[in-house]
This record gives structure tokens, C-alpha cells and sequence, in this order.
């Protein structure tokens, strides 16, 4: 991705298993407005079948159930990743070869954007 060599629209996929779908997501502070347009503007979450599961996408810890005892979702991660440890779009830039530094800037201005993540659930 740094490199600039993957196409645009191009997405990463992680599955977390320490995470299970809400059947509605929690409301935080900016959701108080109006709950029903949010909810009719926002697209289904995505689905891809596999073998005895599906796996469907979760958009962020308030559309899931996890472990609030540890921080072990994937959301945690990239929040590290990027965050504490620096590893971000910025970074990505500015590491970039000196064969590389000519190509288009990164689509993405986070991780959260770049990698998406999908839980497990049983059919």
C-alpha cells in the first residue's frame, strides 16, 4: 500500500473472532439527533458465505459485543497501530522508495478506512 503499487478501491479484510454482532448498534453522542435517518441513510453491512459461516462486516465496537475487559478486537489494533505506534497513511508517505515517490498520494487518510472487518457467525 505504501508503495503505491495496489489498485484503487483496494480493501483488506480482517476477521475478528473475539467480536459478535450487536442486533443494534449502541447510540453515542452524535447519534442522539435522530436515530431513524441514521439508520435508513447507513447500508447494510456487507456478507461474504464460507464454509458452515458467513462473515459480516462491522463498522466499528459500537456495532458489537466484545470483551471490555481486554482490548483484543481488531478496532483496538489499528487504533494502536496507527496511533501509538505511528504506523498511519502519514508514515506510509513519507517511507515510500525513491521509485515509488512519483506515483498518486494514498486514497486513505487512516487505517479505520483501509481495513475492514468482518465477524463470524454460524449459518
Amino acid at each position: 500500500m505504501a508503495e503505491g503499487k495496489i489498485p484503487p478501491g483496494c480493501q483488506f479484510w480482517i476477521i475478528d473472532r473475539n467480536i459478535q454482532r450487536r442486533d443494534k448498534p449502541w447510540v453515542t453522542s452524535m447519534d442522539f439527533e435522530d436515530d431513524n435517518a441514521d439508520e435508513q441513510e447507513k447500508p447494510k453491512p456487507l456478507v461474504f458465505q464460507g464454509l458452515n459461516k458467513r462473515y459480516v462486516e462491522v463498522r466499528g465496537l459500537e456495532e458489537c459485543n466484545w470483551d471490555a475487559s481486554r482490548q483484543n478486537t481488531v478496532f483496538h489494533f489499528l487504533h494502536w497501530l496507527q496511533v501509538k505506534a505511528g504506523f498511519n497513511a502519514n508514515w506510509m508517505m513519507r517511507h515510500r522508495g525513491r521509485f515509488e515517490r512519483n506515483r498518486p498520494p494514498l486514497q486513505y487518510r487512516d487505517l479505520e478506512v483501509m481495513v475492514k472487518v468482518l465477524c463470524e457467525e454460524e449459518l
